[in-house]
C-alpha cells in the first residue's frame, strides 16, 4: 500500500467496476472488511469519491449491513452508478482504464 502513497495526498477518487465476478471469483465480505480496515485515516481522509459501477443487488445489500460499522463521513463519499454515461456527469472516462467486459 505505501505504493498509493505519494496518490493519497491530494484529493483523488476511485472507480470500482463490479463486473466479471462469480462465486469462484469473489472475495468473502470478511475479505472486503479486513480491506476496509486495513486503510489508514490518510486513505480515507483525501478520498472524494468510491464509484461502484454497476453494482448488484447484492452489493447494495451488504453496503446495507456494513454502513452501520462505517463511518458516516466515508458513507458519504459511496455512489452507486449503473450505467457508464452516469459515471461521465463526474469523470472524464478517456481517461480511464475501462476492461472491455465493462464497455461491452
Amino acid at each position: 500500500m505505501f505504493t498509493l502513497d505519494k496518490y493519497v495526498e491530494q484529493d483523488y477518487s476511485v472507480v470500482y467496476f463490479h463486473c466479471g465476478l462469480t462465486s469462484k471469483n469473489k472475495p468473502p465480505l470478511s475479505w472486503l472488511w479486513r480491506a476496509y480496515k486495513a486503510f489508514d485515516r490518510k486513505y480515507k481522509k483525501n478520498l472524494k469519491a468510491l464509484y461502484l459501477v454497476h453494482p448488484t443487488n447484492f452489493i447494495r445489500i451488504v453496503w446495507q449491513m456494513l454502513k452501520p460499522a462505517i463511518s458516516v463521513k466515508f458513507g458519504r463519499k459511496m455512489m452507486y452508478v449503473n450505467y457508464l454515461h452516469e459515471l461521465q456527469q463526474h469523470l472524464n472516462l478517456d481517461k480511464l482504464c475501462i476492461p472491455d467486459a465493462v464497455l461491452e
